[in-house]
């Protein structure tokens, strides 16, 4: 009886991969989405070397950064090798194999040209890679000339919503609920990777717990790990870094559309 006890195993194993996959997924967006960076070596362990990590490295447009700023692009491809946007090799790699001063993120379109998102585009199609995550194909929001001169980002200011339906969207994009003040809900997003965090307001048409909102603007401030948000604490948007603008947005965005 040993190949019924065999195939259990096999399918045992093929379920427990499946969620190591759904779980590494839900890493990788949140790494994307936060600007999670690896030192090279740290890179090579996590991607390279681990063959579950391995599919998801080459599904992505990886960056090399210094100081957190986008020096080149490239692509790690199945034969090992590394593939610049021009569909050439990445010659810079051995270079960078060997620098301590930079690290390896997952680029954000909103860092690169049209003209390089195109070319990227155009060359996973041509290998017909479909990516593990929504990376090139990303919404990407800007901030105005307006709103950069401000402290808080209104642009759904007076926006109605269901509030119920409010807040279990937001606390499913990683929203944490942190207090209630009157008729007013405030929640809170923070990235440890920048050190920054934001806070969210939205009113309830009536007290307590009404079934519709109206939402507020949503504020940028400096994270110092106290949990104590004070007013010199809040950032001016031209000094909020332009993924980090364009996620939160882009997580505002998705839970207003559910």
């Amino acid at each position: 009886m040993k190949a019924p006890a065999s195939y259990e195993d096999f399918k045992q194993l093929k379920k427990q991969l499946k969620n190591v996959v759904s779980v590494q997924k839900t890493r990788m967006e949140t790494a994307l989405s936060n600007g999670r960076e690896w030192s090279v070596q740290a890179w090579k362990d996590l991607f390279v070397r681990n063959p579950v990590m391995h599919q998801f490295a080459i599904g992505l447009i990886w960056g090399y950064y210094e100081d957190r700023k986008l020096v080149a692009s490239f692509r790690y491809m199945e034969d090992g090798s590394f593939g610049a946007e021009n569909g050439e090799e990445f010659v810079l790699w051995e270079k960078l194999s060997s620098s301590a001063q930079g690290k390896i993120g997952l680029v954000h379109p909103i860092e690169l040209s049209e003209d390089s998102l195109q070319a990227w585009k155009e060359q996973l199609d041509d290998y017909e890679i479909v990516q593990p995550v929504r990376q090139l194909d990303r919404p990407v929001f800007r901030m105005t000339e307006e709103e950069a001169e401000q402290n808080s980002m209104d642009r759904y200011k007076g926006w109605n919503v269901g509030s119920e339906s409010m807040k279990k969207q937001v606390k499913k994009l990683g929203w944490r609920h942190v207090d209630d003040e009157d008729v007013l809900s405030v929640y809170e997003k923070e990235n440890e990777e920048l050190s920054l965090g934001v806070e969210f307001w939205f009113e309830y048409d009536e007290w307590p717990g009404s079934a519709t909102a109206t939402l507020q603007e949503a504020k940028f401030y400096e994270n110092d790990g106290s949990g104590i948000v004070r007013d010199d604490d809040y950032c001016l948007l031209k000094d909020v870094p332009g993924r980090y603008f364009s996620e939160i947005v882009l997580s505002l965005d998705e839970a207003i559309e559910e």
